[in-house]
């Protein structure tokens, strides 16, 4: 049953990566992205590369997709390989992005090029090399899921910079635009805007998906080394890409300027990540350790005198460890005051006392009181009755 399971996801590995990577070239031949069927000659001979750069990151993106759709079929049917799994669903979909090659390299004979290179081997090295790019690429995103959201993140974005730019163009009597990868290239823009916005657009759209990828694992506790290099990670498939296709010829910088965007990109897309972990402050306290001592508020029992927060306790002899000498006062001795009853209040006073205590008697509320004549002292009466 494992074997059956096993050889199941790896076929299915096989055949995502090979219909997304042709599913990709069939929307890119309706959006007029790749064109093999002209001449690319006179100051148009960097488009050539152009459209290797895409091949490439078709091959990418197949192997990337085709390695997570098998991983989840897996996931399904309650497999986990473990390791051994999760080589085998990269080097499955790396095979299958490799198969794209046979569906571009009959195309690219249509191609013209004026320094006699081969159309069609020059396509299928570029998808070869984006195929083996490809497979480390999966192992990671399999392994670790924040790379997977930041290579799909960008993914994305790039196919819906590929939209925008040719979409305006489908105009009747409009003729299709030249778009590069991870470039905002409408045909509505000047070609120094555009040049500009080919160095610009793709390290900003690495530095967005780093920084909000690199929040989100962040929040989840993912590992800081993994936060930190998905970022990284996310931008790499667009490096890959124009590194396989190359920077192009002299003739001009149409290439050159998102190639070394490109690279850029990689930087940017790190150090958004790496805010996303600088930037993270937790709001959670460590139980173990205790706060100091605040004041408690009017009505508090812990802060009233006596109670179990008081200051007085605090900071007693007692309870700060000086010993305090037991001192027995004779009453016999001149002036010295019985702990018991207090003062001697005097004749007088004891007088005024005892009318004060009559004169609440005929009220009613000291009747279980009784005077005792000796300094001032009230004591309650003896229960009579038993």
């Amino acid at each position: 049953m494992a074997i059956r399971t096993w050889g199941r996801v790896l076929l299915t590995s096989l055949g995502v990566s090979l219909l997304v990577g042709a599913g990709q070239l069939g929307v890119a031949y309706g959006f007029g992205l790749v064109r093999f069927g002209r001449a690319f000659a006179d100051g148009i001979e960097n488009q050539w590369h152009a459209q290797l750069t895409w091949v490439a990151w078709f091959a990418i993106v197949a192997a990337v997709t085709g390695a997570l759709a098998a991983d989840r079929a897996a996931r399904r049917l309650g497999y986990d390989g473990g390791l051994r799994m999760l080589a085998g669903l990269a080097v499955s979909a790396s095979i299958g992005a490799a198969g794209v090659a046979l569906i571009t390299m009959p195309a690219a004979h249509a191609a013209r090029l004026t320094d006699g290179t081969d159309p069609a081997g020059a396509v299928g090295t570029a998808v070869l090399a984006g195929a083996a790019a490809g497979l480390p690429l999966a192992a990671l995103a399999l392994w670790q899921r924040a790379y997977a959201w930041a290579l799909i993140a960008v993914a994305a974005a790039a196919w819906l910079l590929a939209v925008a730019s040719a979409v305006p163009s489908f105009g009747p009597g409009q003729e299709m635009p030249a778009v590069r990868l991870g470039v905002l290239d409408p045909a509505a823009f000047s070609t120094g805007t555009v040049q500009r916005l080919a160095v610009v657009v793709m390290p900003s759209l690495a530095l967005i998906a780093g920084a909000a990828v690199g929040a989100v694992a962040r929040r989840r506790e993912w590992h800081t080394a993994v936060i930190a290099t998905s970022g990284l990670l996310g931008a790499a498939p667009l490096a890959v890409a124009y590194l396989a296709a190359g920077p192009g010829g002299p003739a001009d910088a149409y290439q050159a300027a998102p190639f070394w965007g490109s690279l850029v990109a990689l930087a940017a897309g790190a150090l958004g990540s790496l805010l996303a972990v600088v930037t993270h402050r937790t709001d959670v306290k460590d139980p173990d350790q205790n706060p100091p001592p605040v004041r408690g508020e009017p009505g508090d029992p812990d802060s009233s005198p006596g109670g179990p927060g008081s200051s007085s306790e605090a900071g007693s002899p007692a309870a700060s460890g000086v010993s305090v000498p037991d001192v027995t006062l004779d009453p016999a001795a001149p002036g010295a005051v019985d702990p018991r009853h207090g003062p001697d209040l005097g004749e007088s006073a004891r007088s005024r006392h005892s009318d004060k205590l009559h004169r609440l008697d005929q009220h009613g509320r000291t009747s279980q009181y009784r005077h005792t004549g000796h300094n001032g002292e009230v004591r309650p009466p003896r229960n009579e009755g038993r």
